[in-house]
């Protein structure tokens, strides 16, 4: 899933969510999918992340959130849905 998100694969991401790939399962970072969404610019599989329980307030082992992570990268259009999301 996290490979996924980094290629923006978005159907790829899609079939594995709907086969319960973990939506929250961490790397050695600490980052899941939704932190890499926020990283490689996906918007789509964000929104897909967010519509599958992905936690937008998931922390990093720097303790970094998505939404800091999408501010981070200049990912504007990610932090803005993150903002609306709450």
């Amino acid at each position: 899933l996290q490979y996924a998100c980094d290629q923006n694969f978005f159907r790829a991401a899609e079939l594995l969510l709907n086969a319960g790939a973990s939506v929250d399962h961490k790397d050695n970072h600490g980052r899941t999918a939704l932190h890499r969404a926020c990283i490689y610019s996906s918007l789509n599989i964000a929104r897909l992340l967010i519509s599958y329980g992905a936690d937008y307030n998931a922390k990093d082992i720097l303790l970094d959130r998505p939404l800091h992570i999408a501010a981070i990268w200049g990912n504007t259009e990610i932090a803005e849905y993150l903002l609306k999301k709450g």
